[in-house]
Parts: structure tokens; sequence; C-alpha cells
């Protein structure tokens, strides 16, 4: 298994994120579909 796989299952769906969550990512500049695991990590 590859390192890219082990990031996509710590992804959730879009719409299991807050709007708050969303709105900051998207205040420092991410993409919330992209950047997601990477703040949940």
């Amino acid at each position: 298994m590859s390192n890219e796989d082990n990031n996509c299952q710590a992804r959730l769906p879009l719409k299991d994120v807050p709007i708050e969550l969303q709105q900051k990512i998207i205040d420092l500049g991410g993409k919330p579909d992209l950047n997601l695991y990477k703040v949940l990590a």
C-alpha cells in the first residue's frame, strides 16, 4: 500500500466537515477537499 492510499484513508467526506472548519481552511489559502487530511492529521 502506498503513502497516497494512506492519505486518502485519513480524509473525511467534505459533507462531514463543519462549515467553520471548511471556512478556516479556505481562509488559510487551502482547498478543503485537498488539504482536509492535513488539518485532521
